[in-house]
Formats: structure tokens, sequence, C-alpha cells
């Protein structure tokens, strides 16, 4: 059965009811207490999330006539839903790449069960570090009305109902920074994070491809991560906590991503000027950009850094796009490589400045170096592993070495694409070459053996002896801690 055969009857069964008690029941279904983690995944809070979309969407609907939506009705729809994957051909099995498959199977459950981590500061922070004028941090506050930190403070207060298990909270729970940040700078982060029962609905209709029913949107995280609060009668209600976290870590860039391309390079510049501060911090002497232009040539495709390590050296290339979850659930070869050309580019730079970083007029510290190691850096998990599964994912030469010379010092076993929460640990984590050494070759030789490969780096890093966490995203945080404890601590005093 094809894929909109099988909606159609969801959907015939979805407009007899009110749009409005869909999204009732799926509340309830989302909130509903579970003994572990586990017993809630298995629930399948995507199917839901997935359910309120088709509901939104739905034009032949009113919340002015129809009944309420019973729970037995929603949990049996729910229950055809779930059995898409056995009615339906979702996933072509058989024609598309294995990792591609899992990659694309996968996708949700793991956006789902993605650990907290203090991530959600590190998209503010960097606007922060942007002088007043610069055009991303004014775009910033004309469209949240508010600063980068604001924001910030703001999301933890937040982080803090949410993680405790309320489902929803009103604004009285700002009340107690009230002195401290005022009623525009509150009003406009719940506003921004939120959206009323119409502006839900415009929001989804006006989605791109909003029409379309195709296999790929079975797979795609809930867009209600833009505004992971719903907005009724002055209560603000949490569709879900991953949701909300998923939500928080994006915001700043789905807020401003919907300018358009020039919002995606300008961020790119500011991306790579973060990545170029954590190699900094480590205190290591490196090339940057221009450092390697003059040094290679200036016909020479460069990286972003290139670290000398003594018996290797280390390339940096950071590629911040507007990578959205359509590029996290492709099932065609061909269609991925055009999404992710950026990505292949990335390798080719890489290979450029491994055969020129050889040549007799090159700085002996790369010189001398027996082989090389290339990390490209992204803005989000794109979750495509090395250079050798990226090359697996692409159709059959579509992605080869260019020479002998670039196979031998860059080969695609040593080319990891990493999100920027990845790279911050393991750079931090740079001080001593020979065991950062001894780990990436234990890492690569474990990858290069299915049974022992790991999906994510972020496994890899979990067994690096020499780990040490990145300080932008605590010192970012512990700040934030301080300013709120000292507004509540001003309110308290108040009184």
């Amino acid at each position: 059965m094809d894929y909109y055969t099988a909606y159609k009857p969801i959907r015939n069964r979805l407009r007899k009811f009110k749009p409005a008690s869909v999204l009732s029941r799926a509340l309830e279904v989302l909130w509903q207490p579970a003994d572990s983690e586990m017993a809630a995944l298995q629930r399948a809070p995507w199917n839901v999330l997935l359910l309120v979309k088709w509901a939104l969407l739905n034009e032949d609907t009113s919340d002015h006539r129809g009944p309420d939506m019973p729970m037995e009705v929603f949990d049996a729809i729910r229950q055809e839903l779930w059995s898409f994957p056995d009615r339906v051909d979702m996933i072509r099995k058989g024609s598309m790449p294995v990792r591609l498959f899992m990659r694309r199977l996968l996708f949700q459950q793991i956006e789902f069960q993605r650990k907290v981590t203090p991530s959600f500061v590190r998209q503010p922070a960097i606007l922060a570090s942007l002088p007043p004028e610069h055009v991303l941090r004014s775009l910033f506050r004309t469209r949240s009305g508010m600063e980068p930190l604001d924001f910030l403070d703001l999301s933890l207060a937040a982080h803090g109902a949410i993680l405790n298990g309320r489902a929803q909270m009103t604004r009285d729970w700002y009340k107690p920074l009230l002195p401290a940040y005022g009623p525009e700078k509150i009003n406009a982060f719940l506003r921004c994070v939120s959206a009323d029962y119409p502006e839900l609905v415009a929001y989804v209709r006006g989605l791109k491809n909003a029409n379309e029913r195709n296999v790929s949107e079975h797979f795609h995280f809930t867009p209600l991560k833009r505004f992971p609060f719903l907005r009724t009668q002055g209560i603000y209600v949490c569709w879900h906590r991953m949701v909300f976290l998923r939500g928080m870590e994006e915001f700043a860039h789905l807020l401003m991503s919907e300018a358009g391309a020039d919002y995606a390079r300008r961020f790119g510049k500011v991306f790579e000027r973060h990545i170029i501060a954590e190699i900094v911090k480590t205190g290591r002497n490196f090339y940057d950009e221009d450092a390697l232009r003059q040094a290679l040539g200036n016909d020479i495709e460069v990286p972003d850094a290139l670290i000398p390590m003594g018996a290797f050296n280390l390339i940096v290339e950071a590629k911040a796009g507007l990578f959205d979850d359509s590029v996290m659930t492709i099932g065609d070869s061909e269609y991925f490589m055009q999404r992710t050309r950026p990505l292949a580019k990335a390798i080719r730079q890489g290979w450029s400045a491994s055969v020129a970083a050889r040549k007799g007029t090159a700085p002996a510290d790369l010189r001398n170096a027996a082989e090389d190691y290339l990390f490209v850096v992204t803005n989000k998990p794109l979750n495509v592993g090395s250079g050798s599964d990226l090359r697996s994912l692409y159709p059959v030469g579509e992605l080869e070495y260019p020479n002998e010379e670039a196979k031998a010092l860059l080969p695609f076993e040593r080319v990891y694409f990493v999100s920027v929460d990845e790279f911050e640990r393991l750079i931090a984590s740079a001080a001593d070459a020979s065991k950062l050494h001894e780990f990436l070759r234990e890492t690569v030789r474990l990858d290069a053996d299915p049974a022992t490969g790991r999906w994510f780096f972020d496994d890899h890093l979990k067994t690096f002896a020499g780990l040490k966490e990145s300080s932008f995203l605590d010192d970012t945080l512990d700040a934030s801690n301080d300013r709120v404890e000292r507004a509540l601590s001003t309110a308290e005093r108040a009184l």
C-alpha cells in the first residue's frame, strides 16, 4: 500500500471530530504518567504529534460543528498509524543503502532519547558575543523582542518548570522575575515560544509542502518544536518535554532561518568564528584559513583550521546550514547527495589541504605529520558518521579520491562528521596529542568492523579516558543561573 492510500482513512476519521478535541486527546496521551523513560517512548509520541499536525492541516473540519473525539477513537487511530510500517511501503528497504535506511528509521527515536544537556545556551550565547549592531544580533532582537541573554535567562526559568514535570504554566511563573526583566521581555519570550490555536493552524498550514503527504514526514521530528507551548486562556501547555528541549536548542536558528538564505550565509561565518574560538582555548598552535592560504598558496582549497599535533594533523571545517528535518529523513541516495553537497565539499577541502601540507614550501610542523584526520563540524547533529559512511550513502562513483596521495594521507575512514556539541568536547580534550592520537586510531579501528563500529561519534567519546568538557556551555549556563538567582533574591528582598 502506498503512503497516501494509508493516510486517507485516518484523515477521514479525523475530520469527523472537532480538531481542538484531537489536540486535547493528544496532550492527555503525551502527559500520561509512565513507569520509565522507555515506557514513555514505547507510546510513540512522534505518532501522537503527527496526528496533531494532520488534524490542524485538515481544512474540511470545524470546531463549530461535529462531536469531540472520544479517547477510544483517538487510541484506535493511533494504533492504525502505528501499523503503517507493516502495511505501507515506508522505507523501500531493498532500494536504499543500509545506513540511509537506519538513519531515517531511527531519527525520531534518537531525538526523543537524546540526553538533556546545556546545549540550549549555545545559540543565544554566540549571538550575545556579537556587537550590538551586528546584523544577526539585530535580527534576533527584531524578531524576538529581546536580547539573546534575556531570552536565555527566561528560557532557563522555563526549563525549571518543564524538567520538574510540569505540563503547563501560567504567566505567574515569571512573576518573581518581573522586577528584573520587566513585562515587555517576559511577554516577548512567551509570545515567541507559544502559539494559540488560530496561530498554530496558520503556522502548520504555512509549512513548506504542507499539503504533500509523503513517506518522509512519518520520520520527521514534529514541526511543533518551533512553538513548544500551546497558549490557551492564559495557560501555556507544553506539548512534550522533549519537544520543548529540542525547540529550545534550535530556537534562535529556527526563528532567524525564517529570514532565508541571507541569514544562513551570515550565521555560517559566526559559527566558524565560534569553532575557531574553541580551538584557540586549547592553547595549541594552529593555522586558520588565512594562514593556510599564505602558507600553501591561494589556489588551494583550504579548511577553516589545520592543527599540527606532532605525528598527525587535525583538520577542522565548520559547516553551518539550514539543515531541516527533511535532510534527516531522505530515503534516496541521489537526493541525499544534492542536499549534503557542503559535506562532500568539506572532504575535498581536507584532501586539498592535506596534500598541499606535504609540499616543500609548507610549514615543517604540518609537513612532518604521517597522517591526517578531518572533522567536519555541523551546527546540529546530522547522524552521518564517517567519510566512509557518507560515501556509502551517495550513488556509486560520486565521491572518490582525487589521487593516491590524498587516499594515503586522509582516507575516508579518518573523516568524521560531528555536531558542534561533540566537537567542543573533542577539542577541549586535545591537550595531550599522544592520548588523542591513540583514541582516534582506536575509533577508526572499531568503525572498520560493523560488529564493533559505533553509530554516533559521541559513543566513541564516552570511552575516551582523556575526555574533558568544554567550558563554553558550563560557563554560559553558570552566568545565566547567577543572573536569574540575583533577580530572584532582589525580588524576595523587595517583599
